[in-house]
């Protein structure tokens, strides 16, 4: 019978794996030094990920009655550039605010998920990045505070750096992958549901004051 501990290490043994400093000696009494590193078959899935976001689901919500494909291209094109701040693009366009917060969401967890694939794709490929990240990750753990709760910056550092810089900065010191991915998903949220409705008032309120 397997335990649930035992499940878990199997999963965790196909989805992840050990990688050794590429210039450590092999020293049988040598403790080894390198880090966790995600297997092909989690890049795939990461990357299956990106593309269901970036794909599937606004194919799905032009589905929806009075959506036009051209208005959702020029809001993932906004969200690619000016992140939770697409939203007020969204409105201008007259798109519906629940449309708009599902399509920006979706298309930052998508590009979350394309910076990890693609970060761990030049990993395995790249000795120069494999030393980058032993020499960073050695570094890093050396500060328990930063290590414990450094990574509960990453939802203000949604909403300050976004979604172009964070992701680097929590594969680099490696955090925990999926935690760090549910922070950055609660810091875009909240910086663009304040955009949608800080959009959505302005344009409530200002035909009523111009009339006026």
């Amino acid at each position: 019978m397997i335990t649930e501990t035992e499940n878990s290490s199997v999963i965790r043994s196909l989805l992840m794996e050990w990688v050794v400093h590429p210039d450590q000696s092999s020293d049988p009494g040598q403790e080894p030094i390198g880090y966790i590193r995600p297997s092909k078959r989690l890049r795939i899935i990461e990357g299956s990920g990106a593309i269901f976001a970036l794909v599937v689901v606004p194919s799905l919500l032009i589905l929806l009655p009075g959506v036009r494909s051209d208005h959702l291209l020029a809001l993932i094109g906004s969200t690619a550039l000016i992140e939770s701040g697409a939203p007020v693009v969204g409105v201008a366009l007259g798109l519906p605010p629940a449309v708009v917060l599902v399509l920006v969401c979706s298309v930052a967890l998508g590009l979350i998920l394309l910076i990890y694939t693609l970060l761990d794709t030049l990993d395995a490929e790249s000795p120069r990045v494999s030393h980058l990240l032993v020499w960073v990750r050695q570094r890093y753990t050396r500060s328990k505070t930063l290590q414990t709760y450094g990574i509960y910056g990453l939802v203000p550092g949604m909403v300050i750096l976004g979604v172009w810089i964070c992701p680097p900065i929590a594969w680099l010191v490696g955090w925990e992958r999926r935690r760090a991915v549910l922070l950055m998903m609660i810091g875009f949220t909240i910086a663009a549901a304040g955009t949608l409705a800080v959009a959505t008032g302005l344009v409530r309120i200002l035909p009523a004051y111009l009339s006026w």
